[in-house]
């Protein structure tokens, strides 16, 4: 089991269903929804506490970043064509590494950044999820950057390129 931060007493969380508007064959994933569908999170559940659920924020995030066409948001993500500066995405917490997935779908290749963060124990996961979900142009273009405190709270960094 992972450290004690992820498994609260009396922990009782089951897997999250997947919100019919997040169509990931539009994403261009290899098998998306088996990586963070129902049967992969009650895995991940048992093995990375509550780091392993894919949360409801995290599907908001998602549409934010890929809205169906049916759905406007003010303001709209800012998508590649209307930015012309580098851009550097953080998240924090990433867990199953469902919104870094996300988000790194729209990075620039060579140009934006994608700054991603969790405890050790589960920077592995959230790593493993990216690099089965994502194209060879998201993995080539996506920057990790896994910032963790240890238990003597000094600051460490991993700086992993996938």
């Amino acid at each position: 089991m992972g450290g004690i931060i992820n498994f609260p007493r009396h922990l009782d969380i089951t897997p999250s269903i997947t919100p019919k508007e997040l169509e990931w064959s539009s994403h261009g994933a290899r098998s998306v929804g088996a990586i963070f569908g129902g049967a992969a999170q009650r895995e991940a559940i048992g093995r990375y506490g509550i780091a392993g659920r894919v949360w409801e924020a995290a599907y908001a995030l998602c549409l934010y970043v890929h809205p169906p066409p049916n759905l406007d948001f003010d303001p709209p993500f800012a998508p590649p064509s209307l930015v012309q500066n580098q851009r550097t995405f953080l998240e924090l917490g990433a867990g199953t590494g469902i919104v870094s997935y996300c988000v790194a779908e729209v990075l620039r290749s060579g140009q934006d950044s994608l700054i991603v963060t969790d405890l050790p124990e589960v920077s592995k996961f959230s790593i493993a999820s990216m690099c089965l979900c994502s194209s060879s142009a998201t993995r080539s273009a996506l920057y990790w950057r896994i910032i963790y405190n240890n238990s003597s709270r000094k600051q460490s960094i991993s700086i992993i390129s996938l």
